[in-house]
């Protein structure tokens, strides 16, 4: 099984709930293809959303969602990089990066080494990278005191990165 990421973006600012009506219409969709919902990061603004399923590989996650009609911009299969911090509980920053050239899990993991007392310096604490197959594409999550901080952050480390911003964490209801 892969864990798969899913992006999506809204014109608009959009309702969590209204998203997740969708998702639960299309539920039936999802388990056909054999995904499952790990957890999402939505963003404050409510224009941004990422989440995460396990699933056999991107393009099962792909079908369902489109069969279900629930809209993304993009879906693939990412490689899941913990950095040993735990997530933080609730919210989270999220940085989304493009990077100049691929890198692989020892070239992130050095980058976070090497730049470790610049995230301390500004109260950051790095919990996981998910990095795509090609190695251009990442999304970090981050504990911080706020995304500015996370931006100084990455400004001094010199790490590029296309946004960084404050997402509530949503993952699904335990049953007992």
């Amino acid at each position: 099984m892969s864990t798969v990421v899913v992006e999506r973006s809204f014109a608009e600012p959009v309702a969590f709930e209204d998203i997740q009506a969708l998702e639960d219409r299309g539920s039936w969709c999802l388990e056909a293809h054999g995904v499952r919902f790990l957890k999402t990061y939505f963003s404050r603004d409510r224009r941004r959303m990422i989440c995460l399923y396990e699933a056999p590989d991107a393009e099962s996650v792909r079908l369902a969602e489109e069969k279900a009609g629930v809209p993304f911009e993009s879906a693939w299969a990412t490689q899941v990089i913990p950095h040993g911090e735990p997530e933080p509980r609730g919210d989270a920053i999220v940085v989304e990066r493009l990077l100049p050239q691929p890198f692989d899990e020892v070239a992130i993991r050095d980058a976070v080494a090497g730049g470790a007392w610049g995230l301390q310096q500004y109260g950051c604490r790095i919990a996981w990278t998910y990095l795509s197959g090609d190695g251009r594409r990442c999304l970090c999550v981050f504990g911080a005191p706020d995304a500015e901080s996370v931006r100084q952050a990455q400004k001094r480390m010199g790490m590029p990165y296309e946004a960084a911003w404050p997402a509530t964490i949503h993952e699904p209801l335990s049953t007992p």
